[in-house]
């Protein structure tokens, strides 16, 4: 996650369900807690990309991904 991967591609990743994962946060509080991170560390590597973008492509797709990953902070609010 902290290379920007989701959830949902970790799961993939480790070959197991989302459901799998979800499960197992609500069983282990330790996992849930290093889960909490790794979307912490994801949304810096986009904060990252966006900061250091070379381009107006790059930094879009920065900030949508950004919208995605953490609505509480980068959804776009209408005036």
């Amino acid at each position: 996650m902290a290379e920007g991967y989701s959830m949902t591609a970790v799961a993939g990743k480790l070959g197991v369900d989302i459901k799998t994962i979800a499960r197992r946060m609500r069983q282990h509080p330790d996992f849930r807690q290093a889960v909490e991170l790794g979307e912490g560390a994801r949304v810096l590597h986009f904060e990252d990309l966006l900061r250091t973008a070379k381009s107006m492509k790059d930094a879009r797709v920065a900030m949508r991904t950004l919208e995605i990953a953490a609505p509480h902070a980068w959804a776009r609010r209408s005036a």
